[in-house]
């Protein structure tokens, strides 16, 4: 879905500065077919991440997941299947300009359009690690990565190492 003119958040951020807002989202766990682990350097938080974003109003879970997919990693959702939510205090953070959020977030293991593939890098810049390295906790440095990767939250390393055993979309 496209939006146009300012988004719902930007929207409540010109009324309301940077008061905690209240935000639901979606998180894309995008693993290969070789057991890799699709992940992002954020450009806000300059370390690596799941592809997420916001659900803006009108947008289902679904269509929000498709676009935040595609407008970070230049990737079309073929399949998903949401496997975790995410909610309550812990998932409350304030970005670096100083807005306050509180996220309300649902997790899809994500199957991609292999033809697309070749576009793959959108706002932030993107890598595959393999996922005993990113889901064990373990430096991507130490995995073969060059770029000093800074490790995930431990929020990501229980994610990954949840979602391998159900991995539903043709992953052994």
């Amino acid at each position: 879905m496209s939006t146009v003119g300012p988004s719902y958040v930007e929207g409540l951020r010109a009324r309301i500065g940077t008061e905690c807002i209240f935000v639901p989202g979606v998180r894309a766990i995008i693993v290969d077919e070789e057991d890799r682990v699709l992940l992002q350097r954020r450009s806000d938080f300059d370390c690596w991440g799941l592809p997420a974003g916001g659900v803006e109003l009108n947008e289902t879970v679904e269509q929000a997941l498709c676009r935040e997919v595609a407008e970070e990693t230049g990737l079309t959702v073929e399949a998903m299947e949401p496997m975790a939510l995410h909610s309550g205090p812990s998932q409350r953070f304030r970005y670096p300009n100083g807005d306050e959020v509180q996220g309300f977030a649902i997790s899809f293991i994500v199957q991609f359009n292999r033809t697309a593939e070749g576009r793959r890098g959108g706002r932030d810049r993107t890598s595959l690690f393999p996922n005993r390295c990113v889901a064990g906790g373990h430096r991507a440095d130490s995995c073969g990565d060059p770029s000093n990767f800074q490790e995930l939250p431990r929020r990501v390393h229980r994610l990954l190492a949840v979602a391998r055993p159900k991995m539903p979309l043709g992953h052994s």
